[in-house]
């Protein structure tokens, strides 16, 4: 199996005030581990979950496995609609042909460890134009909220166990090996698909963008939110079979249209 993984890119990050390296993550940094995500709110005190989410949603799987049978209905897969929100000139990604990348990031002299050690990360290798657009939403979504470690805990039900390894870790980059990867696109999809609000699905061939209520379901900052995603689309391109890569790339721009959102959002 080939890696997904490219040659490395230079960091656009330029830190201010005392200007600490990002070296500085290398040590003193928190092993945060994870614990059982509670439930949704719109799911809270009900047993009688909607069947569709306990359906393992993804993209059709490669020849070496068993197509998996799916019962429920597919969303249509036509034009992407953009949220009423949206703006084609704020967005960091407001689309995947032209996505807008600002040349520096400025990240403050006193960001937590958590950080650093993640952006350090995302930025250790050259994915493309959209993963670098997906880094700055990411980067814009954790600076509005201060940078805040201790964010609300993103679900963990149906979390890949590979993205449960890194977190054990102490979120470092780790080198899963190829039976660990085997189902990882299949596996993202069904927690991607999860952690959405009721009124959304998503798979590997359907990402609608249109905004019918809230998302406080999903809107999980700090160390124990969404950077866990961010985290197992790096792990799923430098590790994940070579065959996934337009899965990827659907995921990742999917990804980062929901954080834009979220950073338009009051």
């Amino acid at each position: 199996m080939s890696p997904l993984a490219t040659p490395l890119m230079p960091s656009v990050v330029q830190t201010v005030a005392k200007k600490l390296p990002l070296s500085a993550t290398d040590t003193n940094t928190t092993d945060f581990r994870s614990t059982n995500g509670k439930r949704k709110a719109d799911d809270a005190g009900s047993e009688n979950r909607d069947p569709k989410r306990h359906l393992a949603v993804g993209p059709t799987p490669l020849s070496s496995r068993t197509k998996a049978t799916r019962d429920r209905h597919k969303l249509n897969s036509g034009p992407v609609v953009a949220s009423p929100k949206s703006s084609s000139a704020s967005p960091p990604c407001p689309s995947a042909a032209r996505p807008r990348v600002p040349t520096t990031l400025i990240l403050p002299h006193d960001a937590p460890d958590w950080f650093r050690q993640g952006l350090k990360m995302m930025q250790s290798q050259d994915f493309g134009p959209s993963w670098k657009s997906l880094v700055v939403a990411w980067f814009k979504y954790e600076e509005k909220h201060a940078f805040d470690t201790k964010g609300p805990r993103l679900d963990s039900k149906h979390r890949p166990e590979v993205i449960k390894q890194w977190i054990q870790f102490a979120r470092k980059n780790i080198n899963p090996n190829s039976r660990e990867m085997a189902n990882f696109e299949v596996d993202f999809w069904r927690w991607w698909n999860y952690l959405q609000p009721s009124w959304r699905d998503v798979d590997s061939k359907s990402t609608p963008r249109v905004v019918e209520g809230t998302w406080d379901v999903i809107d999980k900052h700090g160390v124990n939110g969404l950077y866990s995603v961010i985290g197992a689309l790096h792990l799923w391109r430098s590790h994940g079979d070579e065959g996934s890569l337009a899965s990827w790339t659907r995921a990742v721009e999917d990804v980062c249209w929901v954080l834009s959102t979220l950073l338009e959002s009051a």
